[in-house]
């Protein structure tokens, strides 16, 4: 992101995802903020990776802060 290129989708999804893996939900929702501020369309895969990330460590205020910005974002939950 520093070196000036412009993340698509999949890239953004992965860092995301990385970023849950690790536990860095800071992180993952920065990366989250920042998809949303360049215009990208952020889908169910995206959010399922932020909820994945937020049950494993247990970070439930956070899922449900998750799932309000779904619903604000018109994003079907899948399970």
């Amino acid at each position: 992101l520093e070196s000036g290129c412009k993340p698509n989708v999949a890239v953004y999804t992965s860092l995301i995802s990385g970023h849950c893996r690790v536990g860095d939900m800071r992180g993952a929702l920065e990366l989250l903020r920042l998809m949303h501020a360049s215009g990208l369309a952020v889908d169910a895969v995206v959010y399922n990776a932020l909820l994945n990330g937020c049950v494993n460590y247990e970070r439930w205020d956070l899922g449900l802060d998750v799932l309000r910005q779904m619903d604000d974002h018109g994003i079907r939950r899948t399970s």
